[in-house]
């Protein structure tokens, strides 16, 4: 199989460094790199809040990124984990998006240069990147009192300017001819002058008042359920005072060596972490063995956590049954046929440079199946399938060369890996080529 990404020319001067942990930051990133020669930039990646595992460092000479790949591909940096470092390769060039035949009606914009000055407002410009609204309001705040001051960012880029509002003209003229060029860092003087007045917003329409419902509308609800009145679980149990950084991989971890277990899980609020989760076994005795050895135990120091046993969740009331329609139903449809399952074509070829790895334990991740598969060769794509957040106990490894293949299948087949049960390996084959899409027929 042939990438599209392997044809894109090679940046001699920028590194790509693979197989990072999710703490590690842009801050230990240009702490690593930086012994290796000055760069442009250096960054870790993320989609949103979320660690993607890889970052790019752009050197100004080629022969720091030649110094800093030959030092540190392969070297372990935290969590026992080793990084895949290596020349980074030009982006693709992004196709451009057929024009909308919608036509949108713009609004009238207002040039900012037609807008009167503020007397009593100032825009500051040429911020640095490390000066912060608390800076901005400790160096303005001495020339009078403020109604508001920030520094603008757009997500988290911070923009290089910013705005401070007093409450007297006077105020602001006098900070005007003091911070006017003044230098908040050696030789990057500031620009500051009067800004501009915000433009009027359009008065909104009023929405049309909403018609309130009736007493016979208003659906009852059912009567809250006290907790303290529900019957306790023999089989489940309840943990309070985890510390911030204890996952639902940890719980699983702590408590699955007292027995087999059917469900556990960390309380969270959205991404807020609520400090509490719960455990349940399958069998009665595996519970109290849990609670009697982990109840007060140190999972941080001197924060002894809680364990008892928990309520059993209160049932759901059921749902009043719909009154019969006055009209006649409609003639019923004819059920739709299922649609095929998918399955493996087993007369598609397999493939030379692809493994199939199954039998993965649930706790095994792509960044684990990185680093136990690259130490044969170098990785076009590797990954652990899941659907949705479900582990699915298998993934895929694509390497560049049929050899590394090869030597892989050879060497992990009927191995155990990390999380593996005693007694059940993994198994590792030769796997086989996508089939290609059937092309859909044109619209008429």
């Amino acid at each position: 199989m042939t990438d599209a990404k392997d044809d894109l020319p090679v940046l001699e001067s920028t590194i790509f460094i693979g197989g990072l942990p999710s703490t590690f930051t842009t801050d230990d990133l240009k702490e690593t790199f930086q012994k290796f020669g000055a760069f442009n930039d250096a960054f870790v990646s993320y989609r949103g809040s979320r660690h993607r595992g890889f970052a790019f460092v752009e050197y100004k000479d080629k022969s720091a990124a030649e110094k800093a790949i030959k030092e540190m591909h392969g070297k372990t940096l935290a969590e026992g984990k080793d990084i895949n470092v290596q020349l980074a390769k030009q982006r693709p060039e992004k196709k451009p998006k057929p024009p909308k035949t919608k036509k949108k009606v713009e609004k009238p914009k207002t040039d900012p240069k037609d807008l009167p000055l503020s007397k009593a407002s100032l825009f500051v410009g040429g911020l640095p990147k490390t000066y912060v609204t608390e800076n901005l309001k400790t160096d303005f705040a001495k020339y009078g009192e403020l109604e508001d001051v920030f520094v603008s960012f757009r997500g988290k880029r911070h923009r290089g300017f910013g705005f401070v509002f007093f409450k007297e003209e006077k105020s602001a003229q006098d900070a005007l001819k003091a911070m006017g060029g003044h230098e908040v860092e050696a030789g990057k003087p500031i620009n500051v002058q009067l800004a501009r007045e915000k433009p009027e917003k359009p008065a909104k329409a009023e929405p049309a008042p909403k018609k309130k419902k009736t007493k016979a509308e208003k659906k009852e609800k059912p009567p809250k359920v006290d907790p303290k009145d529900l019957p306790i679980s023999t089989t489940g149990l309840f943990i309070g005072g985890l510390p911030k950084t204890y996952t639902t991989e940890d719980l699983t971890k702590d408590f699955k060596t007292y027995g087999d277990l059917a469900d556990s899980f960390v309380s969270y609020r959205g991404k807020r972490h609520r400090g509490f989760g719960f455990v349940y076994f399958k069998d009665e005795k595996a519970a109290t063995a849990a609670m009697k050895a982990m109840d007060k135990k140190e999972l941080e120091k001197d924060k002894p956590i809680n364990v008892q046993f928990a309520r059993e969740k209160p049932a759901k009331p059921e749902k009043p049954a719909k009154p019969a329609p006055a009209k006649k139903a409609p003639a019923k449809k004819a059920p739709k046929e299922p649609k095929p399952k998918r399955v493996v074509d087993e007369n598609a070829p397999l493939s030379d440079t692809m493994v199939f790895v199954g039998g993965l334990p649930k706790t095994y991740t792509t960044e684990d199946i990185t680093k136990d598969f690259s130490k044969y060769g170098d990785l076009v794509d590797s990954f652990v399938s899941l659907r949705g957040k479900r582990h699915r106990g298998f993934g895929f490894v694509n390497y560049k060369e049929a050899k590394s293949a090869t030597a892989a299948i050879k060497d992990m087949n009927g191995k155990e890996v990390a999380g593996s049960t005693a007694g059940k390996p993994i198994s590792v084959t030769q796997a086989r080529e996508k089939p290609a899409k059937e092309e859909k027929p044109a619209k008429e």
